[in-house]
């Protein structure tokens, strides 16, 4: 476990590629599930990411950093349930969880997690995300059933 700051580091290709790969997998099951389960499904997965930072905000200890990291979970899940009917959006707070994963690789959340996670995170999040907003578009343009 490190600092949530690796700037001395950075990310990787090796921990953005195996992200996106993660990513492209959970996109690829949520594509066999109808169009209509694929929002709710985009949901749920958000809020396991979501939760995911909870538990380091645990384990770190530090009471502020608990703070944080709860805050962002409930805000993730929140807006997952709020809008786990609307892949679009759903699209766009994976995009921001992208951002959150980012603020962790800069420093600027510094709750103790493993120094390959943020990475990885933000691999899997821009492709769970870019898919999302394709499938809306596809959604927009009447070529599913399933709500924008």
């Amino acid at each position: 476990m490190r600092l949530g700051t690796s700037l001395e580091a950075g990310v990787t290709l090796t921990q953005l590629i195996a992200g996106a790969v993660g990513g492209g997998v959970n996109a690829a099951v949520l594509a066999k599930c109808r169009p209509e389960g694929r929002a709710p499904g985009l949901a749920i997965c958000l809020g396991v990411a979501a939760g995911v930072y909870a538990g380091f905000g645990l384990v770190d200890g530090r009471t502020e950093q608990m703070v944080v990291q709860l805050t962002g979970t409930l805000a993730f899940v929140g807006l997952a349930i709020a809008k786990s009917r609307a892949v679009g959006i759903l699209g766009l707070c994976w995009l921001a969880h992208g951002v959150w994963d980012g603020l962790h690789e800069l420093g600027l959340i510094r709750t103790l997690v493993p120094g390959w996670y943020p990475g990885a995170c933000l691999g899997w999040d821009v492709v769970l995300g870019v898919v999302a907003l394709v499938w809306a578009r596809g959604i927009r343009a009447g070529l599913t059933e399933d709500r924008a």
